[in-house]
C-alpha cells in the first residue's frame, strides 16, 4: 500500500469544480442584472432628451404664434409622447392613464398662452413611455 501519494482525490476536483460553477452563476446573473440595469438607464435617458426637446418645440411654437397650436399625441421610434396643457393649479392628467414609473419620464414647464388681453400662465406636461403600456 502506498501512502506518500501526491495529487489530488476525486472528491477534491469534484468539489472545487462546484464552487468554480456556483461563482461562474453568480458572475452570469450579475452582468445579466448590469445588461438590464444599463439598457433601462439609456431609455430613461433618451425619454429625458425627447422630453426636453418636446417642452423647447413648444415652447418657442408660443413665443412665436401665442397659442400651443394642436398638441397631438406622437410615437417616435418606441417612444410615445403625451402632451398637456392646463391651468396651473390642476394637477393630474386625467384622461390618460400613465404606465408604470420605470417606464416614462414626464417634465413640467410653465408657459404663457395669448388668449386675449392677458397672458394666461399654463402648465405644459410631456409625458413620454416606452415598453408594454397599461
Amino acid at each position: 500500500m502506498l501512502t506518500n501519494q501526491k495529487g489530488l482525490t476525486l472528491i477534491e476536483i469534484l468539489s472545487a469544480t462546484v464552487v468554480l460553477s456556483v461563482v461562474i452563476m453568480a458572475f452570469v446573473a450579475i452582468s445579466a442584472y448590469t445588461g438590464l440595469s444599463d439598457r433601462n438607464t439609456d431609455m430613461k435617458a433618451a425619454a429625458m432628451r425627447i422630453a426636453e426637446q418636446k417642452i423647447h418645440t413648444v415652447r418657442s411654437y408660443v413665443s412665436l404664434h401665442g397659442d400651443a397650436g394642436s398638441l397631438a399625441d406622437e410615437q417616435e421610434g418606441e417612444y410615445t409622447i403625451t402632451y398637456s396643457l392646463m391651468p396651473l393649479g390642476e394637477t393630474a392628467l386625467s384622461d390618460y392613464t400613465l404606465p408604470p414609473a420605470g417606464q416614462r419620464v414626464s417634465l413640467q414647464a410653465a408657459v404663457l398662452i395669448s388668449s386675449g388681453l392677458e397672458p394666461e400662465p399654463r402648465l405644459l406636461t410631456v409625458v413620454v413611455s416606452w415598453g408594454d403600456e397599461l
